[in-house]
């Protein structure tokens, strides 16, 4: 890996001179502001960025001669080809190793580890078998239809004890409505009762400040070119960008091309003080949307550092949690508790052409409570995200079509 410090007026400078050294794929890894003098005491010295980044080294690139003399052609052409082979060579070693160390135990170890194994096996088995057990029991007393139902909805990946209480009050509510009631009917309704959704941003009632938060590689930053092309283009209104994702050089690139595209401004933030400029150069456009980094959502110090950015401000921000519909719902929801301290009041859920499990949505709605603003269906800007609907969920979830 290249590490290596630079100095430039501004951020937009020198984000093109990391980029013209280390790529569009290098990280940043610290910016700070500092006086630059050639005084002792670095005073009256003017304001410049110092910025630290970072790229991977090139397995592919030639070998630099460093001192005078001959240099075999081999060493010239060492390839990403051979390290990968290399590489293998070293894991087959690996493997060997570890089945002559197994091979080596005493009997009684390996026969312990044997068993250990045998059990923890029967012991999945086990408790699979009892859940399915208690499912299947429940469902004996529910006519054929409610079953069919049931069966839709696991068929979605909705959660199993969620599609449980769904058909026990469908059956509840069906039973008061007498045996003519349309079951698939009372389920849709309930479904799409059930799932909180916000409706599009409104842009009507004076300047609207819109964040995007969430984990790395949910989509935000090709999501706030759709909803810029969106307001901007089909709308007809004034949009601002801001960019604090300054963390991937190619974030800042790629955001700058749809805004030089849409023919919008973009300012680059740092810090807070350098959010408060940057929306105060924007302060006439309508909408201003807000891409931040993508992050770990146990990395502390970096969610400290975006709330201190977003929450911290005079002005109010209307921040949306950003989710990945191919994330297992577990994972969603670890996500949604650790981003909670940035006070968020909607989801925005992406990549719904990349997954089937409709029912995550459904999932994630009623164990979390908050209303779903945008679902984005692929990705070409702008057509590629619908607003959420309810009833457009609940047709998914039960005929597989919206």
């Amino acid at each position: 890996m290249k590490v290596k410090k630079y100095e430039a007026i501004n951020m937009p400078q020198a984000l093109e001179m990391i980029k013209k050294e280390l790529g569009p794929n290098a990280v940043i890894l610290s910016t700070r502001k500092i006086r630059k003098s050639n005084s002792i005491f670095g005073l009256l010295g003017r304001p410049v960025v110092e910025v630290t980044a970072a790229s991977d080294y090139d397995f592919g690139a030639k070998v630099k001669i460093k001192e005078k003399g001959a240099i075999r052609k081999d060493e010239m052409n060492w390839s990403a080809a051979r390290f990968e082979s290399m590489q293998d060579e070293i894991n087959r070693m690996r493997e060997e190793m570890t089945e002559l160390t197994i091979r080596q135990a005493t009997g009684k170890e390996e026969k312990e580890l044997l068993e250990f194994i045998s059990n923890y096996d029967v012991l999945n088995k086990k408790v699979d078998a009892i859940l399915q057990s208690t499912i299947q029991s429940k469902l004996k007393g529910f006519p054929v239809e409610t079953v069919n139902l049931y069966k839709k909805l696991k068929l979605r990946s909705v959660e199993d004890t969620l599609a449980i209480r769904l058909i026990e009050f469908l059956e509840k509510k069906s039973s008061s409505l007498g045996e003519s009631a349309d079951k698939s009917e009372i389920m849709h309704t309930i479904i799409s009762k059930s799932i909180k959704t916000a409706g599009p941003i409104d842009v009507v009632n004076g300047q609207k400040i819109v964040a995007l938060v969430g984990p790395t590689g949910v989509g935000k930053t090709t999501t706030i070119a759709k909803l810029a092309a969106h307001y901007a283009l089909q709308r007809k209104k004034k949009v601002g960008l801001i960019t604090i994702d300054t963390f991937r050089i190619a974030a800042v690139e790629q955001i700058k091309t749809y805004a030089k595209i849409m023919d919008i401004p973009v300012e680059v933030a740092l810090t807070g003080d350098d959010l408060s400029v940057a929306l105060e150069r924007l302060k006439f456009k309508d909408l201003i949307l807000i891409d931040t980094a993508g992050m770990s959502p146990h990395n502390k110090k970096q969610m400290f550092e975006l709330k201190t950015i977003l929450t911290k401000r005079a002005v109010d921000f209307e921040t949306h949690l950003v989710l990945s519909l191919t994330t297992s719902i577990d994972d969603q929801y670890a996500a949604f508790k650790k981003f909670r301290e940035l006070n968020f009041r909607k989801m925005l859920l992406t990549k719904f052409d990349e997954t089937s499990s409709y029912g995550n949505i459904l999932n994630l709605s009623l164990r979390t409570r908050i209303p779903i603003s945008y679902i984005t269906t692929g990705q070409n800007v702008p057509e590629d995200i619908m607003t959420a609907e309810s009833e457009n969920i609940a047709d998914l979830l039960l005929d597989g079509s919206a």
